[in-house]
């Protein structure tokens, strides 16, 4: 049987390939992957012989590599790794190892593959607690409560209670779905059997489940004997106490407790908070206030802000100096912000301003969202500029690379003919 032309890549790689062997080999594996190109989990009329003159390569890196190499494809992965894991002949004796089980695992589920990646665990007998937690995330936050906890229960019986990773996952879950009551019960649990000593995620995932209701005491309370047991919090922590301030309505004690974290050295991000405040007129003076903290504020804090001021009326002007001192900070516009300032701008009518948005973002590349389209051809053709409207669509297609052109086109039409249908 004739050879493909992988074969000659093959033959020249020693066994411990050097990095660029191994992106070599990787490609040619590849490339003979995707002529046999299969489609399901488990293809029974695909002859993997071409693989075989690879055999004598593999070890945990190659095989993690491809399995990397296969993201748009994961049924070309498992095959490649089902060939691996039974292979005839085997001359160096090679077996997956965890890393490769890790890597097909992320690689199914981030496919949202979950019964492939269970059947894979239960094939292999793989019941390692990080495995297992994946799974249980994985199915947890698809909104299958009921099977992450079956999956919980069986890698706990197996690992005899040691499995902190999936301790943590299925809190996660609880969290998540809110039940909170269900959460604090296994979380009892742990304290009470000391089979596995809680770790800063565990608590952080508990607190972060007590301010989702507004318990900042019960929250509170944790923290303390999170510090006494001698388990460090960290940023996570603080930012789940800072949204349960938030969620209670404690608005002003949250901006507190925000500033004393800073005072200590911690690095926090004021975006964490200014969303979950509510209250623009306090979100943009904790933002003037981040630097006199001595914490700049970052891209993402000026636009959670500058975006909220778009949304309301009346409050461009304050648009206006935000992105000032954004700018003066060093920060550049990026097509967020374009987009916000685009609708503000509609929004309060004013189209001069709103067009100079526009070109500005064009000579950057940049595309306005098509709400923000939507919004400006609706003014412009609200104020009879109609020709304007379709001279910035013209200029936007052609200097703007990644703009969708047909569903632009197709919100330009729509509002044409809405317009057309009132005179």
């Amino acid at each position: 049987m004739a050879m493909p032309p992988a074969a000659a890549t093959a033959r020249t790689l020693t066994r411990h390939p050097r990095s660029s062997d191994l992106a070599s080999l990787v490609t040619a594996i590849t490339s003979c992957l995707e002529t046999l190109n299969p489609q399901n989990p488990n293809p029974k009329h695909l002859n993997p012989t071409h693989l075989n003159q690879f055999s004598p390569h593999l070890d945990s890196n190659l095989v993690i590599e491809v399995i990397k190499k296969q993201q748009p494809n994961p049924y070309q992965a498992l095959f490649f790794f089902n060939w691996a894991s039974n292979l005839n002949p085997n001359p160096n004796n090679y077996s997956h190892n965890h890393r490769c089980y890790v890597a097909i695992i992320d690689l199914l589920l981030s496919h949202s593959l979950f019964p492939i990646a269970k059947n894979l665990l239960e094939k292999h007998g793989m019941f390692s607690d990080l495995l297992v937690s994946k799974l249980i995330r994985a199915y947890g936050y698809s909104g299958d409560t009921k099977s992450a906890i079956f999956w919980f229960h069986k890698v706990k019986e197996i690992q005899q209670g040691k499995c902190l990773f999936s301790w943590n996952a299925i809190l996660g879950v609880l969290v998540k779905v809110n039940q909170i009551n269900v959460a604090k019960s296994f979380f009892d649990q742990i304290v009470n059997d000391a089979v596995v000593k809680p770790d800063a995620s565990t608590y952080t995932t508990m607190i972060r489940g007590f301010c989702k209701v507004g318990n900042v005491d019960e929250a509170r309370r944790l923290l303390t004997k999170m510090r006494l047991n001698g388990v460090k919090e960290n940023v996570a922590t603080h930012l789940s106490i800072l949204k349960g301030l938030s969620v209670a309505g404690k608005s002003e004690e949250a901006i507190g407790y925000f500033s004393e974290m800073i005072r200590k050295g911690m690095k926090l991000d004021a975006k964490e908070i200014l969303v979950e405040i509510g209250e623009l007129d306090k979100a943009v003076l904790l933002l003037k206030q981040v630097k006199n903290m001595g914490c700049l504020p970052n891209l993402v804090s000026y636009s959670t802000v500058i975006c909220g001021l778009c949304r309301s009326q009346g409050r461009m002007q304050e648009v206006a100096d935000l992105v000032d001192d954004m700018l003066q900070d060093g920060f550049e516009m990026d097509a967020t912000l374009y987009s916000c300032l685009v609708g503000g701008f509609c929004e309060a009518g004013n189209e001069e301003m709103a067009m100079r948005a526009f070109y500005d973002s064009i000579n950057k590349n940049y595309v306005i969202n098509l709400q923000s389209f939507s919004f400006f051809v609706n003014l412009m053709c609200g104020k009879g500029k109609v020709i304007e409207a379709e001279q910035i669509f013209k200029d936007m297609c052609r200097r703007c690379s990644l703009v969708d052109v047909d569903s632009y086109q197709r919100v330009l039409d729509d509002q044409l003919h809405k317009h057309s249908g009132r005179r």
